[in-house]
């Protein structure tokens, strides 16, 4: 808040208020500042990843506008966008959809997946339809080995 405070242009301030208040489970708060990072700095892949990967585990849809934004400056950036579109896979198997992982690990085969998962993890475990569960952790499981 300090270093707002002094420089209130400074998206990874906002950032990094993201992520400790995600840390602190004040999930809105989070989401919010990682909004204020991106509307400063547009071009903050990691923003992006970690806003739409709180909003699929706090079981809201991923913000439209920003995603749009997110697709347009990042689809053809492999190294980037094979996160959102492993959230993406997430977020339509637990919208109950066909997802093609094979086709995901093929578009992705040799590009390196840098992700922690124990947000994921806490979040599958919380997950009460065990159709979903499985189908979620099956995907994780296949994410997780990728190279």
């Amino acid at each position: 808040k300090k270093s707002i405070k002094i420089n209130p242009k400074k998206d990874e301030a906002y950032y990094n208020m993201g992520i400790a208040y995600d840390k602190l489970k004040e999930y809105n708060k989070a989401i919010e500042s990682y909004k204020k990072s991106i509307k400063i700095n547009p071009n903050n892949n990691l923003a992006y990843t970690n806003l739409f990967e709180l909003q699929l585990t706090q079981n809201q849809p991923f913000n439209k506008e920003l995603e749009a934004k997110y697709i347009e400056l990042f689809a053809n950036q492999k190294n980037t966008f094979i996160h959102y579109e492993m959230l993406k896979l997430l977020q339509d198997i637990v919208n109950d959809k066909e997802v093609k992982i094979n086709s995901w690990r093929a578009k992705y085969r040799g590009v390196d997946l840098d992700w922690g998962f124990d947000e994921l993890d806490m979040w599958i475990g919380e997950i009460k339809d065990s159709k979903i569960k499985n189908r979620l952790m099956e995907a994780v499981e296949v994410f997780k080995k990728h190279k």
